[in-house]
């Protein structure tokens, strides 16, 4: 089990600005603290494997950066890393079938974007204990 202490934190979203956030929001939090060991952009292709530097705990996937080629990526993602919880972030009008494809795939949970910020902090606590969360 993943200690409550500090937790490996991926981030992969499309938008600069939802990674910028997340990341303030991750960086600024202490209890339990929250280590950034990537941002990425996309899931394009296996060459996001050789981006990703330290082994995350988490990762915090956008689901509007996916896109039919990316469930494959999602997919290789969970298997390189497959004890990392995988949360989907999703705004309402977000595809549902886009989100069930991504628990298919190995997501562990899920949160609307418009989730207050210790809800995202919950969520993650959460599905490290192995209350998943959809």
């Amino acid at each position: 089990m993943t200690s409550l202490d500090s937790i490996k934190i991926g981030i992969i979203s499309d938008n600069k600005v939802i990674r910028a956030v997340l990341k303030i929001l991750l960086i600024n939090h202490h209890k339990p603290s929250f280590d950034l060991v990537f941002e990425l952009n996309s899931l394009l292709g296996k060459q996001f494997l050789s981006e990703i530097n330290s082994l995350p705990e988490v990762i915090l996937l956008d689901v509007s950066t996916l896109r039919t080629t990316d469930m494959e990526g999602l997919s290789t993602l969970h298997k390189h890393f497959p004890n990392c919880f995988i949360i989907m972030l999703a705004d309402i009008k977000d595809d549902q079938d886009a989100i069930t494809k991504a628990i298919q795939a190995g997501a562990k949970g899920y949160l609307e974007k418009s989730a207050k910020p210790e809800e995202l902090t919950q969520v993650i606590i959460n599905v490290i204990q192995g209350n998943f969360q959809y």
